[in-house]
Formats: C-alpha cells, sequence, structure tokens
C-alpha cells in the first residue's frame, strides 16, 4: 500500500464509576501521537503518466500529537473467579498539540512543516476497545485492551491530500477498585 501507518503511542489515566454491577462510566486524560507515511512515488508512478520527477516529493509523514479526554462507558462481565471481560466504548475529544509534515525530496535535504496553526484544534473520534481484566487481589487488576480509533475529521481541511486518521493498538495496565 502507499499509505502506511507507523508506530503511535499514548499514555495516561482513567476515572471510572460503577453505575451498576456491570456498568462503568468514565473520564480519562492521555497524551497520543499517531504517525502515517505517504509513498509518493508509488502513488504517482501507478497513475496514467505519472512521474514523480515532477512533483518533487518522495515521501511524506504526518506526524499528529494530541491531548485525548475520553468519554466512556463500559460494559464488564464476570467469566471466571478473577477474570472479567470489558468492551469500552467511547467518543473522544482529541486537542492538538503539534502537527508536523515530514518531506524527502528528490535529491534534496528532507523539509519539516510545522503545520499546527492551521490544523484543526479539536477533533473527535469514536474509539472501540475490548478485553480483559485479571485480578489478582480483591480491589486490584491487570487489563489489556485491544483498541480500535477513528478520528471524524481530517486534520487539515483545504490540503491536497486528506486523511482521517485512525488508530489499532492496545491498552494495558494496572486498575484499582475503591
Amino acid at each position: 500500500s502507499a499509505i502506511t501507518g507507523k508506530f503511535g503511542q499514548g499514555y495516561g489515566g482513567d476515572v471510572l464509576f460503577h453505575i451498576t454491577k456491570n456498568v462503568d462510566f468514565g473520564v480519562g486524560l492521555y497524551k497520543s501521537s499517531t504517525h502515517y507515511q505517504w509513498d509518493f512515488e508509488s502513488i504517482v508512478n501507478n497513475l496514467p503518466g505519472g512521474n514523480t520527477d515532477t512533483i518533487g516529493i518522495k515521501r511524506w509523514d504526518l506526524f499528529a500529537d494530541y491531548l485525548t479526554v475520553p468519554i466512556q462507558f463500559g460494559f464488564v462481565t464476570r467469566v471466571a473467579d478473577q477474570l472479567w471481560l470489558q468492551v469500552y466504548p467511547a467518543l473522544e475529544l482529541n486537542f492538538l498539540q503539534q502537527l508536523t509534515y515530514d518531506y524527502e525530496l528528490n535529491g534534496q535535504m528532507p523539509l519539516v512543516e510545522d503545520k499546527t496553526q492551521v490544523a484543526r484544534d479539536l477533533n473527535l473520534a469514536i474509539n472501540f476497545g475490548l478485553g480483559a481484566e485479571y485480578r489478582f487481589l480483591e480491589k486490584m487488576g491487570f487489563f489489556t485492551r485491544l483498541q480500535f480509533r477513528y478520528f471524524f475529521y481530517p486534520a487539515i481541511e483545504d490540503e491536497v491530500i486528506t486523511e482521517l486518521v485512525y488508530t489499532v493498538g492496545g491498552h494495558i495496565g494496572l486498575r484499582y477498585h475503591f
């Protein structure tokens, strides 16, 4: 593929409240980063009459850093004495901290461009997590969750190439039950 998702990361924490035995409501605060790469040589050369020599860009990388606030509902069910399955859909508020484009040009030094000032300050995303928690103490457990997240809007609306960012990854951590 000409577009490749690269390594991203996030860290932070959640505060979850038990509404019922099997339903949680929570809010969190995370620092998250994403990285995408477009291979312009492959894209342009696959177009009829395409020639990357006329464009001058071989590769384009997008780096985005967000302060993320997930508003989530959790559906949790016990499947064994110490094992709980979890489903956590969430609406995320993603506040842009930095957006950088990194271009690899034909025969020249790479060009780095800060696009933070022209990008969308707030982007919404839908997040879906599916996982399990193993409680090794009565009030403390280890959890792991697969996660999919899809942004509603492109980072910059009027860009030549726009991309609706999505991420696939995982959450791991410790959870304490008050």
